[in-house]
């Protein structure tokens, strides 16, 4: 059972990569050069969640899967937190993800009880 969500995990990353990709080539050669980070670091996390199997829950599973805009997701949480640079650092990166989509809905549903 786990290994289907590892095995979703991948395939969604792996679409979201495949449109990043297909974007990229529409762009003038200046701009793809100006993303050549973004490229290596979706790259490795596209890998990541190829090669292994995150340390996470079906519930925190399904929270990754939920998200229409995944690998961007996991990009930007891995930029804005500095002292992840690991191959290895992508399965923190995906458990900081969680959290914090945790954390939101949790405030979501805080606030709806309030109004």
């Amino acid at each position: 059972m786990k290994q289907d969500y590892c095995t979703a995990l991948y395939e969604k990353i792996k679409s979201k990569h495949s449109q990043f990709i297909a974007d990229l080539k529409t762009k003038p050669a200046n701009d793809i050069i100006l993303s050549a980070y973004e490229i290596v670091i979706k790259n490795e996390i596209m890998m990541y969640c190829e090669n292994e199997n995150p340390d996470l829950t079906y519930k925190q599973f399904k929270i990754l899967l939920s998200r229409n805009a995944l690998l961007d997701e996991v990009f930007e949480c891995w930029c804005n937190n500095g002292e992840l640079t690991t191959h290895d650092d992508i399965g923190i990166t995906l458990e900081i993800l969680v959290k914090l989509n945790q954390h939101l809905w949790h405030l979501m549903i805080s606030q709806q009880t309030i109004e």
